[in-house]
């Protein structure tokens, strides 16, 4: 599709040349024989019935899978954890592949311009996903966040119901020795071969507690001297809370905190709703309790500043509030 405008020129630049050469012709017989021929040389060109356009090689594990349909197929059911989705690895070469395997084996799959189960920002932060795609195993360590991305990351896939890891030969994919330390992280076992493919089972997990992981909006993480974790923000980050059925209540998030060069105005909304606002400090800040009633399902937590961000001086970013320690606890 990034060609149509290409061949929309060449089709003008085309057609202006036809239009000299009929003009060098004086017999008015003869001046249709370029169109003609013009005409005949696209049909050559792209003549086929019908038209090859891929060559399918279908993996057996893909026609296993085509047993047993998801009953997400088409349409979201409730549990996530019954669409049994497919993640195919190396991500950026086998979206438009995985849509032809899709066809085939009746499950859903990460990403893909026919698959909207899962939205797209959805592998940059979900744990687990987003180290498998981005083929990098040292943010499943340890972050601001508590319990750390490692340590829910299995929990995350099994509750949005990513159930299968199909990593693809590795043989031209630079970042293969990440990847494969990001699976070795993640999974207990070695995977099973399939054909050339192996596959990554996601175990289920009994889904009796609430978590929550980064959303948008977040700088790279720093550390300090000790070697603890710190995140910087824009005017917003926000975080996101899955609080699966059973676990709903009262909760409290509790944040450690701080502003740059000047105090600032903490505003923390859920879903889009306004909880509260705190002063913050200059480090190192001070703690911020800010409780919560949750229920079942997915919820956005907004993290703004009332004043803008600034740029420090020798800094690129535009920062206004960082924070040490970020945790959702039950509340008594």
């Amino acid at each position: 599709r990034f060609c149509t405008g290409l061949a929309l020129c060449l089709a003008v630049l085309a057609a202006h040349g036809l239009a000299a050469i009929q003009g060098r012709i004086r017999a008015p017989a003869a001046r249709a024989a370029p169109a003609v021929l013009a005409v005949v040389l696209t049909g050559i060109e792209f003549f086929a019935v019908p038209r090859p356009l891929i060559a399918p090689d279908v993996q057996p594990f893909f026609q296993q899978l085509a047993a047993h349909p998801s009953p997400c197929n088409g349409l979201v059911q409730e549990p996530l954890s019954r669409c049994d989705a497919v993640l195919e690895l190396p991500q950026i070469t086998w979206i438009p592949p995985g849509m032809f395997h899709q066809a085939i084996d009746h499950h859903p799959m990460i990403s893909g311009y026919t698959s909207r189960h899962y939205a797209y920002p959805f592998v940059d932060e979900t744990p687990g996903v987003a180290q498998l795609v981005n083929a990098d195993p040292t943010s499943l360590g340890g972050d601001i966040v508590t319990p750390a991305p490692g340590e829910i990351a299995l929990r995350a896939m099994d509750y949005y119901g990513v159930r299968y890891v199909v990593v693809h030969p590795l043989a031209d994919y630079h970042p293969a020795p990440a990847l494969q330390r990001t699976l070795q992280r993640l999974f207990p076992g070695p995977g099973v071969r399939s054909g050339d493919l192996t596959v990554y089972t996601v175990p289920p997990v009994p889904q009796d507690r609430a978590f929550l992981f980064l959303g948008e909006n977040w700088y790279a993480p720093e550390h300090d001297a000790a070697g603890a974790p710190r995140r910087w923000t824009d005017a917003r980050a926000t975080l996101r809370i899955v609080v699966p059925r059973g676990t709903e209540g009262r909760y409290t998030l509790a944040l450690t905190v701080y502003a740059v060069a000047s105090p600032r105005t903490l505003v923390v909304t859920l879903d889009d709703q306004e909880l509260a606002r705190q002063a913050v400090a200059l480090p190192p800040g001070r703690p911020v309790r800010v409780p919560l009633m949750l229920s079942a399902g997915e919820h956005l937590v907004g993290l703004a500043s009332l004043e803008p961000a600034i740029q420090p001086r020798g800094d690129r970013r535009r920062l206004s509030l960082g924070y040490d320690a970020i945790a959702l606890a039950r509340a008594p």
